[in-house]
């Protein structure tokens, strides 16, 4: 079991009786199929009326290989939770931590599934509730009725960066068997906090994929998972570290 997986599992791991969505399907960008995380949130926190448990609004990510997500990246679909009209915020980042994609989804319980590859960006006509981040920002928009959107920017990380931060970090060198996942190693960023997007770059040994998460206050881990049939040994390798608030 990945270790970066555990808050996703938190947030949205559900009682046997719950309502879920699996989000199936192939993500791709203009330069193909994305690797790197899927982050979904909602805008509010609301209640799951399929086991009256609450919901958070903290972002949540999965991992995303080739574009696809794992078999566990279950959400509550949002025609369950009250209040009502809700939305999904989604952004993509690839493993540099750039944004590949965003949008707005509306996930239904439909048939248990849900194609984020046929996704249409769903159009916010909501009257009964007042978002804090009601939309895209740097997406069009239609709205049904006016809005006011006070908009406040606020960054905890060196106003240098400009909301990024960057360092370095050693990868470990044990050999990893066959579909597990290595030591974590980490990397203290001052400023960095859980809801942060990381990500882990380098010269990474072929057959190795990097996870990266903020799992702690100014502490990233960084882990090595061997997802092929073989052994692998990782070759020494100094990791770029990047954590976007």
């Amino acid at each position: 079991m990945r270790k970066l997986l555990l808050a996703a599992l938190l947030l949205f791991a559900a009682p046997v009786d719950a309502t879920v969505t699996q989000i199936i399907g192939t993500l791709t960008s203009n330069s193909g199929p994305i690797n790197g995380q899927l982050c979904l949130s909602l805008p509010v926190n609301g209640v799951d009326t399929s086991t009256n448990r609450a919901l958070s609004a903290q972002q949540t990510c999965f991992p995303m290989t080739n574009g696809t997500l794992p078999v566990f990246a279950n959400v509550v679909p949002n025609d369950v939770i009250q209040p009502a009209n809700t939305y999904y915020i989604v952004r993509a980042f690839d493993r540099a931590g750039f944004g590949r994609y965003s949008a707005n989804w509306v996930i239904p319980t439909g048939g248990g599934t849900f194609d984020m590859g046929l996704a249409a960006p769903t159009t916010i006509t909501t009257t009964n509730i007042t978002y804090l981040q009601p939309g895209i920002l740097n997406a069009s928009q239609v709205w049904t009725a006016p809005q006011t959107m006070p908009i406040n920017v606020v960054s905890s990380l060196p106003t240098t960066t400009f909301g990024v931060a960057r360092t370095s970090v050693a990868g470990s060198v044990v050999l990893l068997a066959a579909n597990s996942c290595g030591d974590i190693v980490t990397v203290t960023v001052n400023g960095a906090t859980t809801s942060m997007y990381a990500s882990a770059s380098g010269s990474i040994t072929n057959g190795l994929t990097t996870y990266a998460w903020v799992s702690s206050a100014s502490t990233v881990s960084v882990e090595y998972c061997n997802e092929t049939t073989g052994g692998i040994t990782p070759a020494a390798a100094t990791l770029q570290v990047v954590v976007i608030q």
